[in-house]
């Protein structure tokens, strides 16, 4: 199985996952948004599964639509799969936000942190991220921001036919505490998706509860 990480992540926030897991690398990303290729170059077999964790979702998405044969099994992990209501209104704030990472980076992960669907971050792999975070932000802060504006939710397609074409072969998981992501969910089950909810889990259930979140990805 192939996996993408989230916004600010990298390799080794999975580093518990199985070794037949493999990251599909979207650091050097430059391409145009919504474009896959740069990611299927880096596949070697005619047929997978993918993982896809908040942003890293989205683009797996992406990469269904791109080929949808080839995509045997998707699992997604708190990922929105259409634009928002107030697309025009996400767009500025996503901008807004890119400024703000590339001009303070330590103040924007600061700010980050306390975004509700996070929830409370008192475990040491919430810990041993935030420093990681930081040493990165500070190095690429235009690649994240870049990155954030270019993959915005307001720019993304609405995947919702597609869903529902290829709703058996589509896993949705999140986290119980993550209120936003339990709405999707009814989304995804009204497309024919099952959904999972992960215990003791908010937004980034490999940090809150990696070892609920294996359980479930080894029985699907």
């Amino acid at each position: 199985m192939h996996y993408l990480h989230g916004f600010m992540g990298e390799p080794s926030d999975f580093s518990f996952f199985p070794e037949n897991f493999h990251e599909l690398s979207i650091r050097e990303w430059a391409g145009e948004a919504w474009e896959t290729d740069f990611l299927w170059d880096q596949i070697h077999e005619q047929n997978i599964s993918l993982f896809g964790y908040s942003m890293g979702g989205r683009m797996a998405l992406s990469m269904l639509a791109s080929y949808p044969d080839r995509v045997e099994k998707l699992i997604l992990c708190g990922s929105q799969f259409c634009p928002p209501v107030d697309a025009l209104e996400r767009r500025k704030v996503d901008k807004g936000r890119a400024d703000f990472l590339r001009q303070r980076p330590q103040a924007f992960l600061e700010w980050w942190a306390t975004l509700d669907l996070f929830g409370p971050q008192d475990s040491s792999a919430w810990k041993e991220m935030e420093i990681k975070r930081a040493n990165r932000l500070l190095k690429r802060s235009d690649f994240w921001a870049d990155l954030m504006v270019a993959f915005s939710v307001s720019d993304q397609p609405d995947y919702s036919a597609l869903i529902k074409n290829h709703a058996k072969k589509i896993l949705f998981l999140f986290g119980e505490h993550d209120k936003k992501y339990c709405n999707f969910a009814e989304d995804y089950r009204a497309m024919g998706v099952e959904t999972i909810a992960i215990p003791d889990a908010w937004h980034a259930v490999h940090l809150d509860n990696p070892d609920g979140l294996i359980d479930v990805i080894c029985q699907s």
